[in-house]
């Protein structure tokens, strides 16, 4: 299924996890958009053609709000706040409180996550 063998293993392992409760499906939901942001950060790093940039900027942009509503729905089910499980704190905190335009177009947002 997968030609990398450690990614067919985190794929079942996420898979797994995720199908044990809802709260957990929100965690794995997160983990996967936290995976993605550093991935695409770091291939934003390794170009310096604008217009390329520009795609990762979009593609982060993008994994940010699906972070933020993973973070938010989790919150609301739970009642607990979310702890990030791959960005540090210091990287959680830039994400949330980065202003992407769909954040800026939604109804205003209600303070969630830690």
């Amino acid at each position: 299924m997968f030609s990398d063998p450690d990614i067919g293993e985190l794929f079942i392992f996420l898979t797994e996890w995720g199908l044990v409760s809802e709260s957990d499906a929100f965690m794995v939901g997160g983990y996967i958009e936290e995976y993605d942001i550093l991935d695409i950060w770091k291939a934003y790093e390794e170009t310096d053609e604008a217009r390329i940039q520009r795609v990762y900027k979009n593609l982060y942009e993008g994994s940010y709000n699906h972070l933020d509503a993973f973070v938010h729905n989790y919150a609301l089910l739970t009642g607990e706040n979310y702890e990030p499980q791959l960005l540090t704190d210091a990287q959680f905190d830039l994400v949330m409180a980065f202003a992407t335009q769909a954040k800026q177009t939604q109804r205003p947002k209600q303070r969630k996550g830690r």
